[in-house]
This record gives C-alpha cells, sequence and structure tokens, in this order.
C-alpha cells in the first residue's frame, strides 16, 4: 500500500503500512549508516528493531528520489531540538517529516517550505482528563470537556497530532509552556494560525478509522 496526500502543489504525503514494508527488512538495513546500525542495538525488542530499519530505511528510499542519490548515500542529521533533515551538497530545498503509529507510516516532503506531520493510532488511555489539565491550553481543555464521554479519546489524540506537527514543523523544544499555544484553529477549514502556518488535520476514510493526523507548513503569500 502507498497511498498519497497531496496538501499544496508542492507538499506530499506518503503513507505505507509497516508490517508490508517489514517483507524488505533486509533491503532497508543495508540502506543504514553505521551509526544508524549501531543505534539498533539500543532496542530492547525485536519488534523496535525491525521498526526503526524499515521505517528509516523506507525513508532514505523517498529522500533518494528527491535527491537523485542512492538510498545508502542519504545521511540523516539533527537538528538542536532533534528534527531530521538531510544537508546535501546539491543545495536541493529539501523538507522533510516522519510520524507512525501502530501500522501506519507517514513521510511528508516539501520543495519550498518546513513542514510538521504528526499520526496517532487512538487506543484508550487512562488518566486522560489530567493530562489534557496539564498539557493542553485553557481553548483546548473547554473544548475536550464540553464533549461528550465518547468523543474524548479521538478528541484527545487529534489535539496532540496538531500540537505535534506545529511544534515539529517550526522545529521548536517540546516543553510544557510550548505544549499550552493553542492549535484549535487546526479544527477549522481555514487551519490557519496566526504566525501564518496552515495547520490541519489529516481526512483518513474509514480504512483508517481508529488513526488520526495533522500537519503543518509556511503557507506562502500571494
Amino acid at each position: 500500500m502507498n497511498l498519497l496526500l497531496h496538501i499544496a502543489d508542492d507538499i506530499k504525503i506518503h503513507f505505507f503500512l509497516i508490517p508490508q514494508l517489514k517483507e524488505k527488512t533486509t533491503k532497508f538495513y543495508e540502506y543504514l549508516s553505521p551509526k544508524e546500525k549501531e543505534r539498533i542495538s539500543q532496542y530492547k525488542t525485536l519488534e523496535k528493531k525491525e521498526r526503526f530499519i524499515v521505517c528509516r530505511g523506507k525513508l532514505k528510499e523517498e529522500l533518494a528520489g528527491y535527491l537523485d542519490k542512492r538510498p545508502s548515500q542519504v545521511e540523516i542529521q539533527y537538528s538542536k531540538f532533534n528534527k531530521p533533515f538531510v544537508d546535501d551538497e546539491s543545495k536541493i530545498p529539501l523538507h522533510f517529516n516522519l510520524s507512525h503509529s501502530q501500522d501506519l507510516l507517514a513521510i511528508g516532503l516539501s520543495l519550498n517550505t518546513a513542514v510538521g506531520i504528526d499520526i496517532e493510532y487512538c487506543r484508550p488511555r487512562k488518566s486522560i482528563e489530567t493530562f489534557v489539565q496539564r498539557f493542553y491550553s485553557p481553548e483546548e481543555c473547554r473544548y475536550f470537556f464540553s464533549s461528550d464521554l465518547c468523543q474524548r479519546d479521538p478528541i484527545f489524540y487529534q489535539l496532540w497530532t496538531l500540537k505535534e506537527a506545529y511544534q515539529k514543523a517550526n522545529d521548536h523544544l517540546f516543553s510544557q509552556k510550548a505544549l499550552k499555544h493553542s492549535t484549535l484553529q487546526g479544527l477549522s477549514k481555514n487551519g490557519m494560525t496566526k504566525n501564518g502556518w496552515k495547520l490541519q488535520v489529516m481526512p483518513f476514510d474509514q480504512e483508517f478509522k481508529n488513526y488520526v493526523g495533522a500537519f503543518c507548513f509556511k503557507k506562502r503569500r500571494g
């Protein structure tokens, strides 16, 4: 499976099923750098090791197509806030972001603007109300607590993906202060924030009804 979501002329989000990608684990492992292979040893379970290999390998495969390189030649670095990027000598203005949850992997790619994405599989969570009160803005708390009890889990996760996508696009340090930034505007059709970022939820069809997601990018003027 390879689903594609166009969110602007030059911004795309690709979706992949991780169980299908695992059929190519050996191939993806060959793409990894010595440091990335060393990182695998830090994971305690086989499941986490395989997940890292296929997600990183597929990311490199997608980036290689833009950079005109072999996947093994793609070097991924990290900003001081741990956002991945490629410092490519060809000077192609490639921006990307990645998120995975349960069986789904999402990769956002753009040639002109920073992009942040996040997906979450909605599962029951304990003490959800306490978490919301601690980390969500007053506006988000009012929205959450005014909703029906049966809707609180998906609303919690949807608001969280908006926060993640916004922080990742802006390359901000995740902190309690940053999390208090309201992202409710991402639920609207327009989805604009005050500082010119486009923030919206991802449209998932019935096949992926238990997933929620969000994306964020800088809206160009004109």
